[in-house]
């Protein structure tokens, strides 16, 4: 990936972290003309965005705005490799949530009566025609529900992607850098100030993910964000996984579009505290080997872990600060960031461009935290 030589003094606005939040903000702003900088801390999609198995659901989320923006989201990915002229390895295989005791089942069929409502379809069905539909589900499935939209994607070529057309478009680039200020001056943004230098602008969008309360807290603003651990493990390529995504079984495990089974995630309470644990890599070979006991000779490849950002109430945050006009904040993805990815880049960038969004953001606005 192509990034800057030199931090640019000057740029319409900054987007602070380059996950999918930051990085699709800056192809719509890059798309409308707008000249963007992406400033990252450390490597682009080395966060939240490359430690998760690339999920793409309809809804993960009862009827709401986070559901309107993961159907929205799907819409999006479904035409995504074309609108950025790369693949990004959408697998449209469609979802099946099951469930494995008599109260987990009853759960997912009120779930899908719930998607039901608002239009979404949704195929109630029993074990036996889950096995059918998809013969590896482990014989421990009672039921479930079966979407036939949805699937995977690649986190990595999908945060890429979305950089690479934004720099063709203008963009520039700035990994390896940290934010350490931003000036305010006469109530609204001046200026950020980074490892690298100062870059003066007009606007600032707080993508930083784990990190967006530090990035707040440098405006004299409270943004509160929980790091949550998700850790994931990567096989070498191999037959005999599921074809659809499964959810309800944990831990999940998917094929990706090379074939390399990605095995996922976990969620901790861990602070900072980025590292891969042996106690939890073992459970989940334990956990795969016990419910797909032909992958009991599998070798892992890898193994990572990134921070989700979580908010008390699980909604995301995004828009314009009342106080602190021109910073603009789009954190809170937690365990669906990709998922709402495209969606979440797209309403961000018209909060920023002065254009009604295509969704109320009122239920995700900052203040509901203000004291």
């Amino acid at each position: 990936m192509l990034v800057a030589d030199a931090l640019p003094r000057r740029a319409d606005v900054v987007v602070i972290g380059a996950g999918v939040f930051g990085a699709a903000t800056a192809f719509h702003l890059a798309e409308a003309g707008v000249d963007v900088v992406v400033v990252e801390r450390g490597d682009f999609c080395s966060e939240a965005s490359g430690a998760n198995v690339g999920l793409v659901s309809l809804s993960p989320r009862p009827p709401g705005l986070m559901a309107d923006l993961c159907r929205h989201a799907t819409d999006l990915y479904e035409a995504l490799s074309d609108r950025l002229g790369r693949e990004v390895h959408f697998q449209p295989t469609g979802v099946i949530r099951v469930g494995m005791t008599e109260e987990s089942l009853a759960d997912v069929i009120d779930w899908a009566e719930r998607q039901r409502s608002v239009g979404i379809e949704v195929d109630v069905l029993s074990g036996e025609e889950l096995r059918e539909l998809e013969p590896l589900l482990p014989e421990g499935v009672l039921g479930g529900c079966h979407t036939p939209r949805g699937g995977f994607v690649s986190p990595f070529a999908v945060v890429a992607g979305y950089l690479e057309r934004a720099r063709e478009l203008g963009a520039t680039l700035v990994p390896m850098t940290t934010v350490t200020g931003i000036t305010v001056r006469g109530g609204r943004v001046v200026s950020v100030d980074t490892t690298r230098g100062r870059i003066e602008t007009d606007a600032v969008v707080n993508a930083a993910g784990a990190w967006a309360g530090e990035v707040s807290a440098m405006v004299g603003l409270h943004t509160p964000i929980t790091p949550i651990r998700g850790q994931v493990l990567v096989t070498e390529p191999i037959a005999g996984l599921p074809h659809r995504v499964v959810m309800g079984i944990s831990p999940s495990i998917r094929s990706t579009w090379a074939a390399n089974g990605i095995i996922g995630s976990i969620q901790e309470d861990a602070g900072f505290e980025k590292r891969v644990t042996l106690a939890v890599m073992r459970d989940f070979a334990r956990g795969i080997t016990e419910m797909y006991p032909h992958l009991r000779e599998v070798q892992v490849i890898r193994a990572w872990s990134g921070l989700r950002p979580k908010t008390p109430d699980q909604m995301l945050i995004l828009g314009e600060s009342e106080q602190v006009p021109g910073f603009v904040v789009a954190t809170g993805g937690f365990d669906i960031g990709m998922m709402l990815g495209p969606a979440v880049g797209e309403v961000v960038a018209d909060v920023v461009l002065g254009r009604t969004p295509r969704f109320d953001l009122t239920p995700a606005r900052l203040d509901r935290f203000a004291a």
